[in-house]
């Protein structure tokens, strides 16, 4: 049945990002003293559509030009095979990234009336879209830094709207970054299979530049000691809640990541450590967001 296979290019596993990524923002907001449930709904479903648009181009963009044809697909990894098994009408994936695009686009002109403050975040992250797989994956480690950028981005616009406030405080970059940072670490990890591939096809991502995977992995270590040693800092110098420490416990599924890249050997061998990484991820983002929460209630 074709519905499931649609269904299958839409819903990848990484969207639950975009969902961990907006609730560190509005947790955040929820602590400085103030949110709207509803506004909150509102930004947590467009940075799902507008990741979902952005998979599914990528993808479109990944078909069209035959890398998928030479990568080996992993459950993290490996490009869309459904439109390369002609599962799916590629031309109908482009367009459900466009109208993924545009509803994601009418949800943030609402929440921009509520808060004119986020119109640079909407401009930064509207234009990354369609650029991403054109351009920017084809600059020197810009597809990493991208990723980093708009979950950034995603928790920043979450704290303005959900708690209507037009800046971010200077505190709250002790969280922002650490969230970019192992955002886009995770599109990092999963890039190491495909990075012959990748290089064959002109792209130039950090796995592609760095190629070999003990260079990888030193500059994954270096990105994910960067995100503990910021939430780390916030907390013992004040600008988080002390909780927030509890990020600490992911450390052991990084090290784990980081054996993993250095000693990659098949896509196969390797999904345990792109499997890590989503879970380590997942854990970072949810402990930090617990850890407003767990300050407010406490206070």
């Amino acid at each position: 049945m074709e519905l499931k296979w649609y269904a299958a290019e839409i819903f990848e596993p990484h969207l639950a990002i975009s969902l961990f990524s907006a609730l560190v923002g509005i947790s955040a907001a929820a602590y400085y003293g103030k949110v709207h449930p509803y506004l909150s709904f509102l930004v947590v479903a467009g940075a799902l559509l507008a990741q979902m648009s952005a998979n599914m181009m990528d993808d479109y963009f990944d078909y069209n030009i035959g890398i998928d044809k030479e990568t080996i697909k992993t459950r993290f990894s490996g490009g869309s095979k459904v439109m390369e098994k002609r599962l799916v009408d590629p031309k109908n994936i482009l367009l459900l990234s466009v109208v993924a695009m545009a509803l994601a686009g009418a949800i943030s002109l609402y929440l921009l009336r509520q808060n004119p403050a986020i119109l640079p975040l909407l401009i930064v992250g509207a234009l990354s879209i369609p650029l991403y797989a054109a351009y920017l994956v084809k600059l020197p480690f810009m597809a990493e830094l991208t990723v980093a950028v708009n979950f950034a981005l995603i928790s920043a616009g979450a704290f303005m709207v959900s708690g209507g406030y037009a800046a971010i405080p200077y505190p709250l970059l002790f969280s922002i970054i650490p969230v970019g940072l192992v955002c886009g670490n995770a599109l990092l990890v999963n890039e190491v299979p495909d990075r012959k591939t990748d290089r064959k096809y002109g792209r130039k991502s950090g796995a592609v530049m760095l190629y070999d995977p003990k260079r990888i992995a030193s500059y994954y270590a270096l990105l994910q000691s960067a995100a503990y040693i910021i939430v780390a800092a916030g907390s013992l110098f004040g600008y988080l809640p002390i909780y927030s420490l509890a990020v600490l416990a992911a450390i052991p599924l990084s090290a784990s990541v980081f054996r993993a890249i250095g000693s990659y050997k098949s896509p196969a061998s390797y999904v345990r450590g792109m499997a890590a990484h989503a879970s380590g991820t997942a854990a970072f983002l949810v402990l930090l967001s617990a850890s407003y929460l767990l300050a407010l209630a406490i206070a």
